[in-house]
């Protein structure tokens, strides 16, 4: 099963594993790939690292006639061609939710695949994912005595669908929540969040910037996971944290019935070695790795599925993907 269609039950893991495991039948050719980067990095083109097939990404803008694919992003709509060629592929990037998303009208019609963090879509990119390990590693005991500060929270949007300032500011009021960023006490490098993070605090408000189902960003992966500290997650549900997320490496708001309580037990976790250990025994069980999204993608370029949306702005938007806070939630109030 390469397409959500074909097995619309099949979890991230196992979507993202059979379609690095599929080979072509017949002939193999090397693929192009054409992927929209950051408009400030070099423009370069460079051949894939461990795939089955030869696949060369571009970001250089001369390449995108000639690609076999074109990966981009919604704000990439003033460069792409008027009209697709019949050989050549686009797959419309969405990273962002849906309630930070603009139309996407203007591509009803003209688009062939997806690539989201969202579950449905054809190619599933999280912007992490927990891989387990053929053997268990032996474990590293975390040093709680070190850590002397409880939460951080560096952010830079405060004004947000979700009211996560609010929760932010309601947590404080029982517990240490030091913030940095456009919201609080001025923005830091990431080397220096960085450093903070591994060295000084023992959470990290892993609070997105809406409620969306599957939208799980970087704040747990990199800031937080990858930081040696323990996230307290807002967003999605829980369930989808579940799918991605390592064991028993989280606290999730919901799981609390207020901030006074989540509070409780942040305190409980901050004088109790064991249960703080217990968050990070993950890490000899697995390790957090990207989705391999280009590979996967010059693999099927071989013998793509032909498809293409009608009505993409339907399928992003008109789901009902997201939670509005119209009334304070519990947890605030």
């Amino acid at each position: 099963p390469i397409l959500p269609e074909e097995d619309p039950h099949l979890i991230y893991g196992d979507r993202i594993e059979a379609q690095l495991s599929a080979r072509p039948e017949g002939d193999v050719h090397s693929a192009l790939i054409y992927q929209q980067i950051d408009e400030r990095a070099e423009q370069t083109m460079w051949l894939l690292d461990e795939c089955p097939v030869k696949c060369m990404v571009s970001n250089m803008d001369a390449h995108i006639g000639a690609a076999d694919a074109l990966i981009f992003n919604p704000d990439f709509i003033d460069r792409i061609p008027l009209t697709r060629k019949s050989s050549q592929m686009w797959f419309l990037q969405l990273i962002e939710s849906p309630v930070n998303t603009p139309t996407l009208i203007d591509f009803n019609g003209k688009i062939n695949y997806t690539v989201s963090y969202r579950w449905d879509a054809d190619f599933v990119s999280p912007y992490g994912r927990f891989v387990p390990f053929k053997k268990p590693k032996t474990m590293l005991n975390k040093a709680l005595s070190r850590k002397k500060k409880r939460v951080a929270w560096f952010v830079s949007h405060c004004l947000t669908t979700n009211r996560r300032w609010q929760f932010a500011k309601k947590l404080g009021t029982y517990i240490e929540v030091d913030i940095f960023g456009e919201c609080g006490e001025g923005r830091k490098t990431q080397e220096e969040m960085r450093e903070m993070l591994k060295n000084d605090y023992t959470f990290y408000l892993a609070f997105e910037n809406s409620n969306c189902n599957d939208y799980i960003t970087e704040k747990l992966f990199e800031n937080a996971l990858g930081n040696d500290i323990i996230p307290i997650v807002m967003g999605a549900p829980k369930e989808d944290y579940l799918k991605v997320a390592p064991p028993n490496s989280f606290i999730h708001v919901d799981d609390f019935e207020d901030a006074e309580k989540l509070a409780e037990y942040l305190k409980f976790l901050s004088t109790n070695d064991h249960a703080y250990q217990e968050y990070f025994a993950w890490k000899r069980l697995g390790r957090i790795e990207d989705s391999s999204l280009n590979c996967r993608i010059c693999l099927f370029l071989q013998q793509p599925t032909p498809k293409y949306y009608d009505d993409i702005e339907k399928w992003w938007h008109g789901k009902q993907e997201c939670l509005y806070a119209t009334e304070p939630p519990a947890f605030i109030q």
